[in-house]
């Protein structure tokens, strides 16, 4: 009763299948009920389908392609069972993307790893990100049991650059930090490392224990977003310019967690708070944080809570596991 397919093509557009599948509300187990989303309630797996396709070229979003795609994919009635991706972005830098059984938690579990030395295009091809270039690393995600709701997971990256993303520059400019803010529109931000913990659910993004750095700047974050057109976003974090300079002491003992606080922080760092419609957030920034402690900056933070502005998004603690990777 199982379907077997097998493909071989030229040519492959995956961008409305990826949007389709991300419109589902964050299923955690894509098609653990139907196929597709909301418009297509009753196409549901059956006794389950086992698919390997070798395909050319494979579009994603944003007009992003692979080539030379292997995909392999075996999921029962109930959950994916394998999932093994590998492909060449135009560069021929590979992509790997494969699935492991953990048995961590309170049982089986499943997680998803994505490796690839250009984050970046990956990112711009699944979600349509298009502020992030380069990036060697791995995006790490746990899926839920078929039961529950949600994804989690964690985005590990080394040198990737930044470059026209709109609400980074209006946290610059609202923090008077104007060479941060030409330095984003011209050539990009430098990042040297970078690295956040996320849980997807009810279209909700949720983020914790974000942090990246690089030479010229510093930052944390965490927050939440809903993903949908004009949804809320509430976030709040710490930005330090000249960050080389500025965390020269963030290894010393004791004194360096007193005066740096969170990673991707520094001795002078300015807290700020974003919050609002994601068209149109607003963004505070304290300055009088700056003089203030690591430790104690987080004292300045405005946290408002995107589930008491949205009303369905609401994810319960328990619903989905945490991704931990080493520092």
């Amino acid at each position: 009763g199982v379907l077997s397919l097998t493909a071989v093509g030229d040519y492959l557009n995956a961008g409305v299948f990826i949007e389709q599948s991300l419109a589902a509300n964050g299923a955690g187990d894509p098609g653990a009920t139907t196929i597709a989303g909301p418009k297509n309630p009753g196409a549901r797996w059956g006794e389950g389908i086992s698919l390997n396709a070798r395909i050319d070229k494979i579009q994603l979003r944003s007009g992003i392609s692979y080539n030379v795609a292997s995909l392999d994919v075996l999921r029962d009635a109930t959950k994916l069972q394998k999932f093994e991706f590998t492909a060449f972005d135009e560069d021929e830098l590979p992509l790997m993307v494969s699935m492991s059984h953990t048995g961590e938690g309170d049982g089986p579990g499943r997680q998803i790893e994505a490796r690839s030395s250009q984050l970046g295009t990956l990112l711009n091809g699944i979600l349509g990100i298009s502020s992030v270039h380069g990036g060697e690393g791995i995006l790490t995600i746990d899926l839920a049991s078929p039961e529950d709701e949600g994804v989690a997971g964690a985005i590990e990256a080394q040198n990737l650059t930044i470059t026209d993303a709109p609400l980074l520059a209006r946290l610059f400019a609202a923090g008077s930090l104007d060479g941060l803010n030409k330095l984003l529109n011209n050539e990009g931000i430098n990042l040297s490392y970078a690295y956040g913990e996320f849980d997807f659910a009810e279209n909700v993004l949720s983020i914790s224990d974000a942090h990246a750095a690089g030479p010229s700047v510093g930052m944390s974050v965490e927050g939440a977003a809903a993903l949908r057109e004009g949804g809320e976003v509430s976030l709040v974090g710490a930005v330090a310019p000249v960050y080389q300079l500025n965390s020269a002491l963030k290894n010393a003992p004791i004194i360096g967690d007193i005066l740096v606080g969170r990673k991707g922080e520094g001795i002078f760092a300015l807290s700020y708070s974003v919050s609002g419609s994601s068209g149109s957030p607003t963004v505070v920034v304290n300055p009088l944080s700056a003089l203030t402690p690591g430790v104690f900056r987080q004292m300045f933070e405005q946290r408002n809570s995107v589930h008491e502005q949205t009303p369905p998004p609401q994810i319960e603690e328990g619903d989905v596991q945490g991704v931990e990777l080493p520092e």
